[in-house]
């Protein structure tokens, strides 16, 4: 058996000689009575599980590594939402404050691409609520979303996903972590004017 999460992922030889099973998914009550009969979080971790539960996309086993597993993922997100909420609201902030929290992060190459991975799908959320009007994120409450697509500019939130992929192709290569930190802080804080 091989298991993935993406077909199109395999080599097309490796699917055409596969039978494919698609495995349902469950609902987020389904998931959340799970994580309650397991006991995989406690009262104090409310935002932590709501966060779990709008990732793991329906799939138990991907709820349980998000509420078991280290703390890297969930760091990740969080740093992601504090830099587009920064970047929303620019005057409460200083631009060493955002710098700082950036290079804070890159302290390896596995949490910076994880910090890349979530600002990127920040930026196509609030890009597809502007657009589409359409308010579902992995990332965001509705209500976040829907005042982070008020707040930003499609030119700003291009810029913003432009600079975060630029980066992630960047990190494909050998670079240094702290000056690639350094490109992306400058980049997010000019993106919004």
């Amino acid at each position: 058996m091989l298991l993935c999460t993406n077909a199109l992922s395999l080599l097309s030889t490796v699917r055409s000689r596969a039978q494919k099973i698609t495995l349902d998914i469950f609902e987020e009550e389904a998931l959340l009575s799970s994580a309650k009969k397991e006991a995989l979080f406690s009262v104090c971790e409310e935002e932590k599980l709501r966060f779990a539960l709008r990732m793991a996309g329906g799939s138990i086993g991907k709820l349980r590594r998000l509420l078991d597993g280290e703390q890297s993922e969930y760091a990740a997100y969080l740093t992601a939402k504090k830099l587009v909420m920064a970047q929303a609201e620019k005057g409460r902030v200083t631009y060493f404050e955002f710098l700082k929290t950036v290079s804070d992060f890159a302290t390896t190459r596995e949490a910076f691409d994880g910090l890349l991975s979530y600002l990127l799908t920040a930026y196509t959320d609030i890009a597809r609520a502007r657009s589409l009007d359409e308010a579902e994120s992995a990332l965001f409450e509705k209500e976040e979303l829907e005042y982070l697509a008020r707040i930003f500019a499609t030119g700003a939130v291009m810029r913003s996903f432009d600079a975060a992929n630029s980066i992630k192709d960047d990190t494909r290569f050998n670079i240094n972590l702290s000056l690639s930190a350094a490109s992306l802080g400058m980049a997010l804080w000019n993106a919004v004017s």
